[in-house]
This record gives structure tokens, sequence and C-alpha cells, in this order.
């Protein structure tokens, strides 16, 4: 099971007179740096070595280095850091790399949220790389039998980890299906098909930095070239069928009776399916659509177009009926959706593989 492993690091014991004083872990014996962090709300303090922080990545280096706050023992000779923000189950996987405490790492399988925690400590500090000899297992359990990361609804987050990973195909694969999938709420919120807010401001949601306002655009410009081509033949019909002397657009028919006949057919049954797929007979603004792309293909799709019947010395009106072209343009630009990942994102993502594929 995943996370068997990841209490790995020595505590000591509760006392029932000693509730008030935060729970100590050692790293190391002869630790001359208090590290402070946040378990639920619990305090915790992890005693260190800050030379081998210093030497375990440079981010520490300098903090410990100079006329840093950090850098100055206090009274007691111990030098005193805070970190709030960091995950402590992931700040003991890498304190324990840092001390050398191999034997204390997780022998098996992270969970999903504890290897994310991970990765994005990791890329904080700019230590992916010293995490190498062991990340294939630590991410077996996202794993299905084809090698991939599973994605499951909830699990967006495999983004920032397909990018810190330089799972570079991967990542172009998520971030373009969840531009077809996301939705937006009522409050304006971006989400996902079961309602998770996807937002990095709010919460811990990590995400590649500028890649989900890229995938909220590339959803845009995706809507907005679906409504422009389904309102194409409406405004189209409309048009025609308002003039005074109203343009004939049909393609068959004998007379021009026959003719106007058919237009009406048509452009009566384009309305009624248009309004019956909740969509007006006025275009909407492209930013009034909350529906995910996914929903508006489906949508769209179901516009049903009423052909003019044959006989009675009419022609065949097959020519009249557009709809196999208006599924096509649609099923198009949805079939050639562009890639919300940007170059900066390709380029992490490509020198990350070099690195952990060539270390």
């Amino acid at each position: 099971m995943p996370d068997s492993n990841e209490n790995v690091a020595e505590s000591a014991p509760p006392s029932p007179t000693t509730q008030a004083i935060p729970e100590v872990v050692y790293f190391d014996d002869e630790g001359d740096v208090r590290v402070l962090v946040h378990d639920k709300g619990v305090q915790k303090v992890f005693i260190a070595s800050s030379k081998a922080m210093s030497l375990f990545c440079d981010p520490w280096k300098r903090m410990f280095a100079g006329n840093f706050k950090e850098a100055q023992a206090g009274e007691d000779g111990m030098k005193e850091v805070a970190f709030p923000e960091d995950d402590p189950k992931a700040l003991t996987i890498l304190l324990n790399v840092a001390h050398l405490r191999f034997d204390k790492l997780p022998k098996q399988s992270l969970s999903f949220e504890t290897l994310r925690d991970l990765i994005v400590l990791s890329n904080k500090y700019c230590t992916t790389i010293l995490l190498k000899p062991w990340i294939d297992v630590w991410s077996d359990y996202l794993r299905q039998r084809s090698g991939k990361f599973e994605y499951e609804y909830g699990r967006e987050e495999l983004l920032f980890i397909y990018w810190e990973l330089g799972e570079e195909r991967r990542l172009e694969d998520l971030a373009i299906r969840l531009a077809k999938e996301i939705e937006i709420s009522a409050d304006g919120k971006c989400v996902d098909k079961k309602g998770k807010v996807l937002d990095p401001d709010e919460g811990f949601c990590y995400f590649p930095p500028g890649l989900l306002d890229s995938i909220l655009c590339i959803r845009t410009q995706t809507i907005d070239s679906m409504l422009d081509s389904l309102y194409h033949y409406v405004v189209r019909y409309l048009s025609a069928y308002q003039q005074k002397d109203p343009r004939q657009m049909c393609q068959g028919g004998n007379s021009m009776e026959q003719k106007r006949a058919c237009d009406s057919l048509i452009l009566g049954s384009l309305i009624t399916s248009v309004q019956c797929a909740g969509l007006g007979i006025n275009r909407p603004r492209t930013k009034s659509i909350k529906w995910s792309v996914d929903t508006l293909l489906s949508k769209i799709l179901s516009v049903s177009i009423s052909e003019f019947p044959c006989g009675c010395g009419s022609e065949d009106h097959i020519y009249c009926n557009f709809s196999s072209d208006l599924y096509w343009s649609i099923e198009k630009i949805y079939e050639k959706m562009a890639s919300p990942v940007l170059e900066c994102h390709l380029e992490h993502a490509q020198r990350q593989m070099k690195l952990l594929r060539d270390y």
C-alpha cells in the first residue's frame, strides 16, 4: 500500500507532562539547526545539520551563508529556520536524502498526494535530480501497465509531475485533455468534471507556471471557433430569410414555392434544434459559455436539420442539408485543438528529461 514507509524519521516519544512542547525529529544527533514545520496545524521541530543541508542544494546553502538571519546561531548555539509552507512528509524525504539516511527512505510507491508534494518541493529547492535513484519506485503506484501515469479526476496536478520529471508527451496529452474537459462554475471558477476547483491562487493547487491560464485560453479559442462555425449557418439562413425579397438558399426544388418551403423547413429545424441544445438564435458571447469544450461539442453535434421531402416533381434536396458540413467543421476544430503547453514548459520538461535520463 502507498505511504507505508513515509513515516520514517525518528521522533521523540510524547510525554504526558510536555504536551505543549513540539514534537522533535532528529536527522542528525549533533545537528546545529532547528527546522520548524507545521503538520496539520501542529508544529514540529526537525533537528538537522546546516552543513548537510548546504551541501544538498544551493537555496539552503545561500540561506545559511553570509548575514542572513538563518545563518546566525542563537544563545544555545542553534540556528533556526521556518518552513511553514513546506509539506512535512515531503521535507522529511528531502532531509533524509540530504543527511544520507537512505535506509529511512520510503521503499514502496508513494500516494499521489505525497508524490505531488515531494515533486513540488524538489522543484522549489532544485533537487529533483538527486531523487533519481528512487523516483521510479516512488511513482510506481501511479503507473498503468503501459507505463503511463494514471490520470483520474482530482489528479490534475499530474501536470506538475510530468513537467518536473520531463514527461513531455504526457504533459501535452493531459493539458489538451483538460482544455477539453474543464468547465466554469456559476461563480466563475475553473473546475474539473467533478467540480473540483482548479486555482493555484486558492489553497494548495500546483500547476506549472502559466499553464492553467494557457489551458483556459485554448478552451476559449476553441469554443469561439465552434460557435463561429455553428452561427455561420444560423446567420446565413436568417439574413436570407428576413430580406424584403428573401434570397433562396435551396439547391433543389422546381419552383420558388418549393425552394421557399425548403428554406423555411431548414431554418425552422435549425432554430428549434439550436434552442433545444441550450443555445439561442443569437450567437452567445464566448465567455458566457460555462460548459466544457466536450459538452459544447456534444450539443452542437445534436443539432438536427430537417430535409425537404422528395416527390411530387421536386428535385433531391440532399445538398440543402448542411449538417454533415457543420459536423465535419466542428469535429475538425476539436481534433486540431492547439496544445496549451508553452515553449517555456517544453524547454523545462526537455531539460529535466535530459538531466534525469543522463544522470
